[in-house]
């Protein structure tokens, strides 16, 4: 993990001194991958420790996301604010991310209650673990519904900023004041979800209430042109549907308590669908124009219900 957040710093200030694409690609590369590491071992580290309790874990974890993707555009438009330029805002963010390295490195993570004679496994029985959890069917459609929040994520926020942009002629300051709200309200909705709502009702029907408003948010977002109607259904969109990662990461982890390396080791294999979609949602985009690519994001909520079909509580 501390080597993954000192990869993190070492890619940015790469970034601050890039003059050519390939120099840039390869701090965005180093970024990318040392940010794997550092952020993808910290949740399988907690997850272990809190394996009893993994959905309201990842619901945590995901609320402390949002803060930083609130925090994060703020930090920026400031330092912008200040006439500084790429260089400068590098080195804030190489800065930062150093300080979090010292400040984890004299830590020491909990071991886990081990007996004195038990070995660690042997490759082959690593394989073999890997076969058995590529054959439950249960964790395979977990896994699968914590994929398909990526439609709803990023790539669908930024092909919404362009429809405010370039079909309803929104202004900038417009446009930022519903991403804001939109993120606003997720954050809200996550603390919702994490105090009020998993303690009394089970994640799968959490889950299918989510996405049937997320998708009647999608239908008033794509059908509507009064600005203000629109960005409400953004902000339902966004609320209803920040809950389904946490929901179904948590759950995928609650197959196989203990074991969250084995998890993470399944779901990476959609890491190729994270990154073809948005040159699909692109090229739907530009041929059929950005309704179209839009459609197909929305579709997420369709497809989450029916991958619950079935699923029992």
């Amino acid at each position: 993990v501390i080597g993954g957040l000192f990869g993190i710093m070492l890619g940015y200030l790469i970034a601050s001194i890039a003059h050519n694409f390939p120099m840039l690609l390869l701090a965005f590369t180093l970024t990318d991958s040392a940010g794997g590491i550092a952020i993808g071992l910290s949740q399988a580290a907690l997850i272990d420790l809190q394996s009893t309790n993994s959905t309201s874990t990842m619901t945590r974890w995901t609320l402390a996301g949002s803060i930083g993707d609130l925090s994060g555009p703020l930090v920026v438009t400031l330092v912008i604010g200040t006439h500084a330029g790429w260089a400068q805002l590098c080195w804030l963010a190489a800065g930062f991310w150093g300080i979090l390295a010292c400040i984890t490195l004299p830590q020491r993570f909990p071991h886990l209650t081990q007996s004195e004679d038990e070995e660690p496994l042997a490759f082959t029985e690593l394989l073999a673990g890997l076969r058995d959890a590529l054959r439950n069917p249960s964790l395979l459609r977990w896994v699968t519904l914590s994929i398909v929040p990526s439609m709803v994520d990023e790539v669908f926020l930024s092909f919404a900023v362009l429809y405010l942009h370039d079909l309803l002629h929104a202004s900038t300051v417009a446009i930022g004041l519903i991403v804001t709200l939109q993120m606003l309200t997720g954050a809200l909705s996550l603390l919702i979800l994490e105090r009020l709502l998993l303690p009394r009702f089970s994640p799968l029907a959490l889950l299918r209430w989510q996405a049937a408003l997320t998708s009647i948010g999608m239908l008033v977002f794509l059908s509507s042109h009064t600005l203000w109607l629109v960005g409400g259904a953004l902000c339902v969109i966004g609320a209803c549907s920040v809950g389904w990662y946490p929901i179904a990461k948590g759950e995928a982890y609650a197959i196989l308590p203990g074991h969250s390396g084995t998890v993470r080791a399944i779901a990476s294999l959609g890491e190729p669908f994270e990154m073809a979609l948005p040159g699909i949602v692109g090229l739907l985009a530009g041929n059929f124009g950005l309704l179209a690519g839009l459609g197909l994001l929305a579709s997420a909520p369709l497809l989450m219900l029916a991958l619950t079909v079935g699923q029992k509580k």
